[in-house]
């Protein structure tokens, strides 16, 4: 996707002689889990031209620049799942059910016009659109497999970090420390060498968390220390 945006822009550029972004922000993708978190977001969507003041939400069935017209017409592409989001809010899979649902959007945005501002961030941010409960699972399903080296950056931390801590308590264990130990030992005690080592070898922890998780000073002197310098 990175390529993909990156391309498209410098092409655009070149054919509309224009200069500087031509998108928002890079590409996200997010966890969503099913329920009220994937009705929360589909709303999100079909509201953005609203939000941005382009056309009124009786008005969305022939908004072209969006897929909410395409929901509305009688035989539905099979690239679009209308059963599913109306399913959601028990509406029947149909013309009638779209309608309920344009219904249901007009009361969503009555109720709360500011709402879509404040959830951008949200929707723009993190790894997932989830209750704690999900974040819990799939968290600890993350720590069960290889990390993937395109997985980086602030949205998946908290994924990145759920695995590095379960490989740190495997290798503590194994050294036979405690985390009271960790704290009281000196920065650069041999032990902490050894496991700071370890897990640059077996996972993608960076010198900041080590640093941090192990008590062994500033993050260079990790850095220094794990490769004997």
């Amino acid at each position: 996707m990175a390529w993909l945006q990156g391309t498209y822009a410098n092409r655009f550029n070149r054919f509309r002689g224009e200069q500087g972004h031509v998108f928002q922000g890079r590409y996200k993708s997010i966890l969503i889990e099913e329920g009220r978190p994937l009705l929360e977001l589909v709303n999100y969507i079909h509201l953005n031209p609203v939000g941005a003041g382009l056309v009124g939400v009786r008005k969305l069935e022939s908004y072209p620049l969006s897929s909410y017209p395409k929901f509305c017409k009688r035989k539905v592409s099979p690239i679009l799942n209308r059963s599913h989001l109306l399913g959601c809010l028990e509406f029947p899979d149909s013309v009638k059910g779209m309608k309920m649902y344009g219904q249901y959007l007009e009361t969503v945005e009555e109720a709360d016009p500011g709402k879509h501002d404040e959830l951008t961030p949200r929707y723009c941010s993190g790894w997932a659109l989830a209750s704690a409960q999900y974040r819990k699972v799939i968290k600890e399903l993350y720590a069960t497999i290889p990390e993937k080296e395109g997985w980086q950056g602030e949205e998946v931390r908290e994924l990145r970090e759920g695995k590095w801590e379960k490989e740190l308590e495997v290798l503590l264990k194994k050294a036979k420390k405690t985390q009271v130990e960790v704290e009281a030992a000196t920065k650069s005690a041999g032990w902490k060498v050894g496991i700071a080592r370890e897990m640059k070898r077996k996972t993608t922890a960076t010198n900041p968390w080590l640093a941090r998780t192990l008590a062994m000073g500033h993050p260079i002197r990790v850095c220094n220390l794990v490769n004997g310098i």
